[in-house]
């Protein structure tokens, strides 16, 4: 497809324009924002829309009405598609009407229903509309190409470059019925069974599990008639145990009765020991208690000789304490002194040190004060001098540019001229140069004359002779005028008379304004950071307090520093002295305190012991009288007697054989019990379980389980039948399913090669060698190699992603044939790239290779100025 021309009236803000296009190459359509360059392409697909009828009152036709206005849109388009020259016109809303016209090979003209269906069959059979649609390109586009594999254009173009027809006629009909047939039997994603496949499956399932089944209610009815029969013989053996075990009872009773009254004489003849033996123990306790008493009293006696001896000691201490910390008291009184004093003239010292130095900051104030009035009449001065020069380097450049365009326009005006040389043979016959008569030189020469436009000589009365000069000399001549206004303009608003005056200007102007930023730099420096009326507000407060600075010369203050050195370590020693004597008044005065604290505990200590030794004695005292020593051994020997008769009672009742063991009769009585109880229980259970089994029986007989099983069993083997026979067509369509999958996905493997190919060449042109790029099935980008290191394509930088988005574009055009491929159009792209980056693209755009259009629709042409031989269209608002 190519694009000859576009005319729009009455679109939204375009009242009316006409756009031409070349067959071939790059056009650049430029001019402000705003003055409908997208509008145009818009335009255009809204006319090659068939849905988009000339009666269609759509949103989209809606938009392209003038606002305020009620005029009906109008969209005229010249195109070649599949080979034919068209002029396709649409007018909507108002006074609706389209028309369609074959210019070549063969004219024709359809209009209203003839031209909607000329129009849809057109479209339909030779436009590939996703690739119309995929090669836009606007700004910060991807490399997402809007599903190209689907361009039957491409891919034919793809086919033909990997040497090979891979969508030979019927081959996607022949897919189609392969994925349908599959689809009967599994999943499309997973391979799943499903459909026809998996009811078979389902079915066969449920049979067999119908069958297992009912297989086992049959076996069940023949487990419960032998459980029955068990159930039955466990009862009958159960109930003949009965008898036995109820004489081996009343045996045990008589047995444990005996035993107990047994046991009953040997509790009486243990508690008559127990009391014995606690009594001897009550009299031995009381006699080892006298004796406790009696050894607590000495003790409590030695302890108050003790405390005595060490309360004496503890008084002498205390006196000599007291003389030590007297004397510790008075060196540190003294030290205070010396330290405050040597604090006092530390302080004088500094204060005069301060006055000092204030005086030496206020001559420093005055100096940088006065060197800052300097510098800031210096900037002013640079100031008013950069400020009168108004032609800047841009604007010399610009002139100087301009200039050459003249000197070039010049070059090619006279390239194309005519040069004529006239020779006059009749003296005195008049010669003039359009009607201008002409001085001739000695002997009837004139000067060759430069012809650059049409010019008229004539000789009087003898002939007239018209001059045309070679080439499209009005065109260079309109250049050159245009080109000399051009520099006229520029050398008036500079106010220069000529190039050279521009730049002498200019280096004016770098000059005022290198000394403005030099001056503003020492202006800087010298105000670090503070404004200059900060400057003279520290001048001013610092002169007010000082009074009479002057007083205090400079070189008192290095005096100064060393007085004050050798206080600041008189002070020191003064305070280190002082910090010995607090430390040795702290601690004598602690020592102390810690005796006299240890003999005020001592104290404490004494009048408990005493008050311990009256308890201790009074307490004895009490015992002895109500208890003598002698009453408590008679007491002693008594308890001894009893404890050793009741012993001798107890030896005699083990001696008796007859007695009976109460714990072995007790533990026989309860197994027998449990024994009776425990069979009793299994009588009971086992009449029970055989009643229960033989309802069971009874009920099953009446199922017919095993019919059941047999008609189970029947149909499992059917449904089986079944799934085997649509398993086989099923494994037949996986088969063919993954054999012409595979050879599709091989295909696909040569089909992408020429495109990516065709994008590695056009990205070399650009990064060189170390460049490359990895493409899907889908004709997308997925990773970009550049210096052996490979990134994923949404890891790239924005500028990266769009310049690769644009270069796949121009890969697919640089593929398909010109005519019936598509023009690539750009709108205004490339917002991301860097200077060097767009004077690259712009030589792959120049690429002369490419037959095919390449439409670049920007409001910043500058970007494009690097491509050759491009076509501009500048579009005026």
């Amino acid at each position: 497809m190519k694009i000859h021309s576009v005319t729009l009236a009455n679109v939204r803000g375009v009242a009316s324009r006409t756009v031409e296009f070349p067959d071939s190459g790059v056009v650049i359509v430029d001019g402000p924002n705003e003055v409908g360059k997208s509008t145009v392409i818009e335009a255009l697909d809204l006319l090659l829309d068939p849905k988009k009828k000339s009666t269609s009152r759509s949103k989209d036709i809606q938009a392209m009405q003038p606002v305020g206005q009620d005029l009906g849109p109008f969209v005229e388009a010249e195109v070649t598609i599949g080979g034919r020259r068209l002029r396709i016109a649409k007018q909507w809303l108002r006074s609706t009407k389209i028309v369609v016209e074959v210019l070549s090979p063969t004219k024709q003209s359809f209009t209203g229903d003839n031209a909607q269906r000329e129009l849809e069959r057109l479209i339909e059979r030779d436009l590939d509309r996703t690739l119309f649609e995929s090669l836009r390109f606007a700004q910060g586009g991807g490399a997402a190409t809007n599903a190209l594999s689907d361009s039957s254009v491409l891919q034919s173009a793809l086919d033909q470059a990997a040497g090979a027809d891979m969508h030979v006629p019927g081959g996607d009909d022949l897919l189609s019925d392969v994925e349908r047939e599959y689809s009967r039997y599994f999943t499309p994603a997973a391979g799943r069974p499903s459909g026809e496949l998996k009811q078979a499956l389902t079915s066969a399932n449920d049979s067999h599990d119908k069958a297992v089944f009912a297989h086992g209610s049959w076996q069940e009815s023949l487990s419960l008639m032998g459980q029955r029969d068990a159930a039955v013989q466990q009862w009958h053996a159960a109930k003949d145990g009965l008898p036995e075990l109820q004489e081996a009872l009343s045996a045990a009773r008589v047995a444990t009765k005996a035993a107990r009254e047994a046991e009953q004489l040997r509790r009486q003849a243990r508690e008559r020991i127990d009391l014995a033996e606690a009594e001897l123990r009550r009299c031995k306790s009381a006699v080892v208690q006298r004796e406790k008493l009696r050894a607590e009293v000495q003790a409590r006696q030695d302890a108050v000789v003790v405390v005595d001896s060490d309360a004496e000691a503890l008084t002498r201490q205390r006196r000599e304490l007291g003389d030590a910390v007297d004397e510790a008291k008075h060196m540190l009184g003294r030290a205070t002194t010396e330290a405050e004093t040597a604090t006092h003239t530390l302080a004088d010292l500094h204060d005069e040190y301060a006055q000092a130095q204030d005086s030496e900051r206020l001559a420093q104030l005055r100096e940088a004060c006065a060197r800052i009035g300097d510098l800031t009449k210096a900037h002013d001065a640079a100031q008013r001098a950069a400020d009168s020069a108004v032609v800047t380097p841009a604007m010399a450049d610009e002139i100087a540019g301009a200039g050459a365009e003249v000197i070039a326009a010049q070059a090619a005006v006279e390239a194309i001229a005519t040069l004529v040389s006239v020779e006059r043979i009749v003296e005195g016959a008049e010669i003039t140069i359009d009607g201008q008569a002409t001085a001739m030189a000695p002997g009837g020469l004139l000067e060759d004359v430069l012809v650059t436009a049409e010019t008229e000589i004539s000789v009087a009365g003898v002939a007239r002779v018209r001059v045309r000069p070679g080439g499209d000399a009005a065109t260079l001549r309109s250049e050159l005028e245009a080109k000399s206004a051009k520099l006229s303009h520029l050398l008036s608003a500079a106010d220069v008379n000529s190039v050279e005056d521009a730049q002498r200007a200019a280096s004016e102007y770098r000059e005022n304004h290198g000394a403005l930023r030099v001056a503003a730099a020492e202006l800087k420096t010298a105000l670090s950071g503070q404004s200059g009326q900060a400057w003279t507000d520290q001048l001013a407060e610092l002169d007010d307090r000082l009074g009479s600075p002057d007083e205090v010369k400079p070189r008192e203050i290095d005096g100064l520093r060393k007085v004050i050195a050798e206080a600041k370590e008189a002070l020191a020693d003064r305070k280190r002295s002082h910090s010995d004597a607090s430390k040795m008044h702290e601690l004598v005065a602690g020592r102390l305190a810690a005796v006299v604290g240890k003999l005020e505990r001592s104290g404490e200590r004494r009048e408990a012991a005493k008050r311990e030794l009256d308890r201790v004695a009074t307490a004895l005292r009490e015992a002895s009288s109500e208890s003598p020593d002698e009453a408590l051994n008679e007491a002693v020997a008594l308890a001894e007697a009893s404890v050793k008769s009741a012993r001798g009672a107890l030896s005699e009742m083990a001696s008796d054989h007859t007695v009976q063991d109460l714990v072995a009769a007790e533990r026989a009585l309860t197994q027998t019990e449990r024994a009776l109880a425990a069979q009793q229980k299994s009588v009971s259970a086992a009449q029970t379980l055989a009643d229960q089994l033989n309802g069971r029986v009874e009920q099953a007989a009446s199922e017919g389980r095993r019919e059941n099983y047999d008609l189970a069993v029947q149909a499992f083997r059917q449904a089986k039948g079944h799934l085997e026979a649509v398993d086989r067509r099923a494994r037949a369509a996986k088969q063919l399913h993954l054999t012409l999958t595979g050879c599709r996905d091989e295909a696909h493997d040569q089909y992408v090669e020429p495109y990516a190919a065709a994008l590695r060449a056009l990205g070399r042109r650009m990064h060189g060698r170390s460049f490359d790029v990895a493409v899907d099935k889908d004709l997308v980008i997925t990773h970009r190699e550049l210096d052996g290191v490979s990134v994923p394509f949404e890891s790239l930088s924005g500028g990266a992603q769009e310049q690769l988005g644009l270069l796949s574009r121009l890969a697919v055009a640089s593929l398909v044939d010109a005519d019936e491929g598509a023009p690539v159009i750009v709108d205004d792209a490339l917002g991301y790239s860097d200077p060097d980056r767009l004077a690259q693209m712009g030589r792959v755009l120049s690429d002369p290779s490419s037959a095919g259009q390449v439409i670049v629709l920007t409001c910043s042409p500058e970007r494009y100025v690097s491509i050759e031989n491009a076509h501009r269209v500048h579009l005026a608002s």
